[in-house]
This record gives structure tokens, sequence and C-alpha cells, in this order.
């Protein structure tokens, strides 16, 4: 493996799965056929780059940019 280490033992499931081949992958997106191994990847791989849903607001006061997900502003 890649040798990435966490403290959560989901976390870690979650990042191992990320390796495995794409036939592995059992949520895929019914546009473009891309595969994901988490359904979490599949929804920000919608929001991003077919649904355009920008639904995370920045929390500065008068600050109107929107953002794809919540961890990632880009």
């Amino acid at each position: 493996m890649c040798g990435m280490k966490f403290s959560q033992l989901g976390s870690w499931m979650g990042h191992r799965d990320t390796h495995k081949g794409k036939d592995d992958s059992k949520y895929q997106c019914d546009i473009c056929d891309k595969k994901f191994t988490q359904k979490i990847g599949l929804t920000n791989h919608r929001k991003r780059h077919h649904d355009n849903q920008r639904t995370h607001k920045c929390n500065f006061p008068e600050c109107e940019m929107a953002f794809y997900t919540a961890g990632n502003p880009f």
C-alpha cells in the first residue's frame, strides 16, 4: 500500500478502497460512466462535473462565494 496512516479504522478502510482496481468500484456515474469505490466520491463528482452544485457557502460576512464540498474550496 501507500504508507498513509490513519487514527480511525473507518478512514483507513475508505482510503484502502481507493487502491482497489476499477473493477471493484461499485458506484458508477450514470452520465459519464466514471467509477468510484465510495458513494461520497460519486456524489462529489456529480456536484462538481455535472450538476454544478455549489452548496457550501463561505462563512465570512459579505462573501458570496460557494463551493462544491465543505472540505475543499476548489
